[in-house]
């Protein structure tokens, strides 16, 4: 049979509005590194692999707070699970918009620990927006965003094993990347720069069909 004609495609994806979430006023300084993750508590988002990697970091002698926002069916499993990390663990439950800004704002680093099925992964860019670098699995669309930071923000395996070193290099790198940095890679990435994109992806079709 004849060959569908190819369709030029263009992909325009997810962004964020900076004004929702601001970048960090100061460089702070928490007394233990503050590590947060934003999630649906279900099966695939991986939170139970992040409370093992965030065992082994323990077992290791390191010092950290780990805080989980957001709600699920299997909230009451993970706290159980997270028993043993004592107050190093806390389970923040759904957190509102003004603060959920603050959390990022706060936090020394975003951990996205998906499992499986991550299609674009915005809480990245929020994270990106307020300053707070990120580590994830190598799932999805996480290590084309993550990359953005440079090297060594991906885990080599969605595991509990490999999360747990990703996040020790990223605490014993003395490079980490500056949250000016991270706010010019979300201005790039914002809904103001997505909607410029389309127009002009707009102008460019109705060119093209003159």
């Amino acid at each position: 049979g004849k060959l569908a004609r190819r369709v030029p495609v263009t992909v325009v994806p997810g962004g964020v509005d900076l004004d929702r979430f601001p970048q960090k006023p100061a460089a702070q300084a928490n007394p233990a590194p503050v590590l947060l993750t934003v999630r649906n508590l279900v099966r695939r988002m991986g939170l139970d692999r992040l409370r093992d990697a965030a065992g082994l970091l323990m077992h290791q002698g390191r010092d950290y707070r780990l805080l989980i926002a957001g709600h699920g069916p299997l909230r009451h499993e993970l706290e159980v699970l997270a028993r043993p990390l004592g107050e190093r663990c806390r389970f923040l439950g759904p957190v509102g918009e003004e603060d959920l800004a603050r959390l990022y704002q706060e936090a020394d680093l975003f951990v996205l620990p998906t499992a499986a099925i991550e299609g674009f992964g915005l809480v990245i860019l929020e994270a990106f927006a307020t300053g707070t670098p990120v580590v994830g699995t190598p799932v999805g669309a996480i290590p084309e965003q993550v990359a953005r930071q440079g090297e060594g923000y991906v885990a080599e395996k969605a595991s509990a094993a490999d999360l747990a070193r990703a996040i020790a290099r990223f605490l014993d790198r003395p490079d980490r990347i500056a949250p000016d940095r991270l706010r010019a890679l979300a201005a790039d990435l914002s809904w103001r720069r997505r909607a410029e994109r389309l127009r002009d992806l707009y102008q460019q079709v109705i060119a093209n069909r003159r």
